[in-house]
């Protein structure tokens, strides 16, 4: 079926046509560097539900700079030789992309822009982090709702778990520590980031904030996304994070970057200051790809630190207490109108 819509602009019709046109395609995308202990399992983890999985290996050079890459900007781990291995040996249906360049990124928007490259107009992107899981169910509830709501340009997660010194605790829902990160979008023609981590379109309209697009983007309650970074660092990786950070976030066009997320993160997870209110017990499912990894496995990787302290269950706090969660849920918890009656909710 022809389209006859300008795909660079957010039009319902155009995206009716397109999802009863064809099947949805998902790909997987991966972004990955030093990530030996992670990389095959965020590449297998949903390997029989999505449609392909780019990989994408390298540094940017901010990241060469901080001494976390080789000059030309790849991993100092194995990550690179298990990303191959994984395609050679556990990909029978080559579902495998490998991306690499003989060069740093220039910064984090060109490396993740790279993955419009690969795409089709209409391809759905799961966007992970190779320290990023979820349950693979989830990848069968999101074709159904792009069914359901065919003209939907995102579906969001309800909750994002970013795990704190180990595997059974969790920083509380803030501004700080987001919740709804852009992790499921519509691919169409001009998408570009301007500011990582949200998408612009051709038109250079935010995919994320603007009005345009607010009623095409839907919460869908079982998207859940476990976020691992912090529960599997030494004192060196976190200094190195942090030079990082101060580094590639510290840039004009991250002006809206707190200082915290700069570096008060790393600084806390050295030093054991965070507060011990922002700090919950987690008392879900681990997805299946790393409910068996030593992360979650090996009782040594507990924190005696925080198992030693009284803290609140996740269950018993907003947004994972809610039976709907706003659509913008920061701002709706801070009081802000309208994003307070701002609910896009999807059930499969």
């Amino acid at each position: 079926m022809s389209n006859p819509f300008d795909h660079n602009s957010p039009n319902q019709l155009s995206a009716i046509c397109d999802a009863i046109d064809k099947k949805p395609r998902i790909v997987q995308c991966i972004q990955a560097c030093n990530e030996e202990s992670l990389i095959e399992a965020c590449m297998l983890q949903v390997y029989n539900k999505v449609d392909r999985i780019i990989v994408i290996e390298g540094a940017v050079k901010n990241k060469v700079a901080a001494g976390q890459a080789t000059p030309d900007g790849h991993s100092l781990d194995r990550t690179v030789e298990i990303i191959q291995n994984v395609k050679k040996n556990k990909d029978p249906d080559r579902k495998i992309i490998f991306v690499q360049i003989d060069r740093p990124w220039n910064d984090l928007e060109e490396l993740k822009g790279t993955f419009f490259q690969y795409m089709q107009d209409g391809d759905w992107m799961l966007i992970t982090d190779a320290d990023e899981f979820i349950h693979p169910e989830v990848v069968d509830d999101l074709r159904t709702a792009i069914s359901v709501e065919p003209w939907a340009t995102e579906f969001v997660p309800s909750a994002f778990y970013h795990f704190w010194r180990d595997a059974w605790h969790i920083r509380k829902p803030s501004g700080d520590w987001g919740q709804q990160h852009q992790r499921f979008i519509r691919f169409q023609n001009g998408l570009h980031y301007q500011n990582h981590p949200v998408a612009r379109d051709g038109n250079n309209l935010c995919t994320y904030f603007s009005p345009q697009y607010l009623s095409r983007r839907f919460v869908l309650p079982s998207f859940k996304v476990y976020h691992y970074s912090y529960c599997r660092l030494g004192a060196n990786d976190v200094a190195q994070k942090k030079e990082f950070y101060d580094k590639e976030l510290g840039q004009a066009k991250h002006a809206d970057v707190g200082a915290y997320a700069r570096g008060g993160q790393t600084d806390e997870f050295t030093n054991k200051t965070e507060d011990l209110s922002t700090v919950l017990r987690f008392d879900g499912t681990h997805p299946p790809a790393m409910a068996t990894h030593p992360i979650v496995q090996d009782e040594a990787n507990a924190s005696d630190f925080l198992e030693s302290k009284e803290l609140a269950s996740h269950t018993q706090v907003e947004p994972y207490s809610l039976e709907r969660v706003p659509l913008i849920w920061v701002w709706a918890s801070e009081g802000k109108e309208p994003y307070t009656r701002l609910f896009n909710v999807v059930e499969v």
